[in-house]
């Protein structure tokens, strides 16, 4: 991975990217709850995909 042209702090947000791109939303959030700790960034997502989609998970969490 040292030759790698991507900067391996922006390896959660492309990993949650393609996986958004792929269409699979369950594959999505298991990534994104596999990661949001690494990530501030990625947590922030998170956390606007359940304030959008499931109330009682997001109010649960914040």
């Amino acid at each position: 991975m040292n030759k790698a042209a991507i900067d391996q702090k922006f390896l959660p947000e492309l990993s949650l990217l393609l996986n958004k791109l792929s269409g699979n939303h369950e594959n999505w959030l298991q990534t994104a709850l596999q990661l949001y700790q690494n990530s501030d960034t990625l947590a922030r997502v998170l956390l606007l995909f359940y304030n959008k989609n499931d109330q009682k998970r997001f109010i649960a969490i914040t």
